[in-house]
């Protein structure tokens, strides 16, 4: 489950910002549509839609068994040039999966999770 959180500054100066959760995301499409989605696009190499489908199932919270192989795959074949739309998603999975502490660091400050938010909340 996903908080969508608001900074707002009080009118306290002691209290220089509260968090407040907004609403909570939930997924619309359900996790044996997800697994059957991720299965199609390993078995087909289609990196675009495995990028998306194990991007969305992690940003949920899912539990995606295969997903460092599904990784794995996509590292190999990551075409970064072909699918600049997707690079978000692929920080945001490189942030988890990747082995070297360098590249999750980088990865986690340039994944951007409102606009993950946003972008699966439409799927």
């Amino acid at each position: 489950m996903v908080n969508v959180i608001k900074w707002a500054q009080t009118q306290n100066q002691e209290k220089l910002a509260e968090i407040r959760i907004e609403a909570e995301a939930t997924p619309k499409t359900p996790l044996f549509k997800v697994i059957d989605k991720l299965e199609k696009a390993y078995h087909k190499n289609d990196i675009k839609e495995l990028v998306f489908w194990l991007a969305y199932a992690k940003f949920y919270e899912m539990p995606i068994t295969k997903g460092r192989d599904f990784f794995k795959k996509i590292e190999k074949e990551w075409p970064s040039g072909h699918y600049y739309e997707l690079a978000n998603a692929f920080h945001f999975l490189n942030e988890i999966y990747a082995e070297g502490y360098t590249k999750r660091n980088n990865s986690a400050q340039m994944c951007k999770y409102s606009s993950l938010l946003a972008e699966f909340s439409l799927v």
